[in-house]
């Protein structure tokens, strides 16, 4: 019986420390991969820690799952399944009348591009503007690289759900537009109200109207264009639409960036068009101004009681962490693409 309870946790050790050596091999040998793709200024040691955070997490959710659950005492239902969203939901908003608006992307690494996985970064360096980025993904399908219909042949979109019957879950899907031409980015953000809805995609922010009196907004205008100049990361797009206590609306972009041409003048950050901003603008396109830059990538935009407002910014994937920024009218928080390593240091 001794001898079996020995081989019993001879073997028991020997498989923790063939799973330890493991762990410790992919750990390594992952950090290697990144090294080879670090400034020659950083160590080796640099991307063992960058990595070993991202190897537990990994560790973590396949021992337990990472499987979300409500807060005590909520319960979670399903509104709308894949019957009626066909696409990657992106953002959503809620009317007066309990109908909600979905931004959904079929387009991401498939007409939306990112840097990392493409062989342009010369290129998107160098561009000034969205016409500049056009230019220069035309060139690479005319070079072959991209087949020609690359970036049109999918679409994201502005859809509609709608629960007719009152019992809780979504039975109507309708789409109110769609967004698939070259300079299009992801339909990222959505704001409805009295009937009205304002959009942003890339290049643009859009006002929808109700053009038959039914209270759906169908008749799509432009607000405002020059976002996006570059293409950086994806999901690094126009996006976190809100109204501010000014009765104003507010929004912003990632590390895109912008050039906006107003006529009298032209919005651009210092240090190159490619950082992320806040905006804010009147409901009818008019008087629209930068309200902060130098982020990263602002997802979304909150308010306090106090008219403060409040932002959460991507960490640079260098090993940083994401950021509450406290937005500051007239601020600039540092960030600028054309400045970051992939480690972001």
């Amino acid at each position: 019986m001794a001898r079996m309870a020995s081989r019993a946790f001879r073997w028991i050790g020997w498989g923790l420390g063939s799973l330890a050596l493991l762990c410790l091999t992919v750990w390594l040998g992952t950090a290697y991969f990144f090294f080879d793709q670090l400034p020659e200024d950083l160590t080796y040691w640099t991307a063992v820690q960058f990595v070993g955070p991202m190897i537990w997490n990994w560790l973590g959710c396949a021992v337990t799952g990472c499987a979300p659950g409500p807060i005590s005492g909520a319960s979670v239902r399903v509104f709308a399944g894949a019957a009626l969203l066909r696409y990657t939901p992106v953002a959503i908003d809620v009317d007066e009348e309990g109908r909600v608006y979905v931004t959904e992307s079929d387009r991401i690494n498939g007409g939306v591009e990112d840097n990392r996985f493409r062989d342009w970064l010369d290129d998107d360096l160098a561009s000034r503007s969205v016409a500049d980025r056009v230019a220069y993904y035309r060139k690479w399908i005319e070079r072959g690289a991209l087949p020609p219909d690359w970036f049109t042949a999918r679409s994201d979109h502005l859809t509609l759900l709608v629960d007719e019957d009152g019992d809780g879950a979504a039975d109507v899907r309708r789409e109110l537009t769609s967004f698939s031409e070259i300079p299009d980015g992801l339909a990222a953000g959505v704001l409805v109200q009295d009937g009205e809805a304002w959009v942003t995609a890339i290049p643009g922010l859009y006002r929808l109207s109700d053009s038959d009196g039914d209270r759906i907004p169908d008749a799509r205008r432009t607000l405002a264009t020059g976002f996006g100049v570059k293409t950086s990361l994806v999901g690094h797009d126009l996006h976190g639409l809100t109204w501010g206590p000014d009765g104003k609306l507010y929004f912003s972009v990632g590390d895109r960036g912008y050039r906006v041409d107003l006529g009298d003048r032209v919005l651009e950050p210092p240090l190159g068009p490619g950082r992320g901003a806040v905006f804010r603008v009147n409901p009818d396109g008019s008087g629209l101004e930068v309200f902060a830059t130098g982020l990263r990538n602002p997802q979304e935009l909150a308010f306090d009681d106090f008219g403060n407002l409040f932002t959460g910014d991507n960490n640079g994937d260098g090993g940083d962490r994401a950021r509450i920024v406290y937005v500051v009218e007239g601020g600039d928080s540092g960030w600028a693409m054309p400045y970051q390593t992939l480690f972001g240091d």
